[in-house]
């Protein structure tokens, strides 16, 4: 029996381009509450970048930052909080960021309610950034002004060809560090804590509410859902989704742009 349900947020829930809920997908989650089920979103934005879509009164849990932290919305209080340490960063900024910054695109930090931004001009900003550049801030402003208590995430893009993501996974792998690299694409790349993945702190909340993983529903698209669909109870991949993601789903339900999850609970039995 299926307890709860687990959404990626862009190209699950929402299209790329598209910073809110439509009706349908709101209409999905009221029906899901009227069954009982517990909602969740588990997404690679952070505070700051989730906009006010948390603030939808059907969900009840936030994981931020790829699980990087579990937010309990209803008792607006944290359930698991991985925060960089700023002697690890400062170390890999210093060895590996700045010396290579011919190939880096940008580098963004952020906290609770900040962000501060490294970035060449060749850089096209994530379209849901656009509502946060006056709280935008200078690079050189986080050592002394980032929240290190909430510090969960580096999002680094680089240009395509370039041997970046071995230059971090080394410096990691050779000073043992906290940090590593999360998740990785032809462009970019995520690091956090070793061990924070949107599965790992799915594991957490279930254990926190006391169900099991087989008793969750998953729906993910990229790389970062990667574990998560894999581990769930049932992991649905979007038609949208990567190849690599629908090899391991326990099956794949139509597009973002069609209302996939909606479809998909329908077809269930869960709404």
């Amino acid at each position: 029996m299926y307890k709860m349900v687990v959404f990626d947020i862009d190209g699950t829930l929402v299209p790329h381009l598209t910073n809110e809920f439509s009706e349908e997908i709101i209409d999905m989650f009221k029906q899901l509450k009227e069954n009982n089920m517990i909602i969740t979103l588990a997404t690679g934005r952070d505070w700051i970048s989730i906009k006010d879509l948390y603030q939808n009164p059907y969900i009840d849990y936030f994981i931020g930052a790829n699980g990087s932290f579990i937010y309990d919305l209803k008792n607006q209080k944290y359930i698991f909080n991985s925060s960089i340490q700023w002697e690890e960063f400062d170390l890999f900024n210093e060895q590996v960021l700045m010396p290579n910054l011919h190939n880096i695109k940008s580098v963004i930090l952020s906290d609770d309610n900040r962000v501060f931004v490294l970035e060449n001009k060749v850089r096209t900003k994530p379209w849901f950034w656009d509502a946060f550049k006056h709280k935008f801030q200078s690079y050189e402003n986080a050592k002394n002004e980032l929240n290190k208590n909430n510090f969960h995430l580096i999002t680094i893009e680089f240009k395509y060809g370039t041997d970046v993501v071995e230059k971090c996974a080394d410096f990691f792998d050779k000073n043992n560090t906290k940090i590593y690299v999360q998740a990785s694409w032809p462009k970019g790349l995520f690091v956090a804590n070793k061990g924070v993945t949107k599965a790992h702190s799915i594991a957490k909340l279930c254990e926190h509410i006391n169900i099991d993983l087989k008793n969750v529903i998953a729906f993910g698209d990229g790389e970062n859902d990667f574990e998560m669909i894999k581990e769930v109870g049932l992991g649905i991949a979007m038609g949208n989704a990567i190849d690599e993601l629908k090899n391991v789903a326990d099956d794949v339900t139509i597009d973002v742009y069609n209302c996939g999850t909606k479809f998909y609970c329908k077809k269930i039995g869960v709404i």
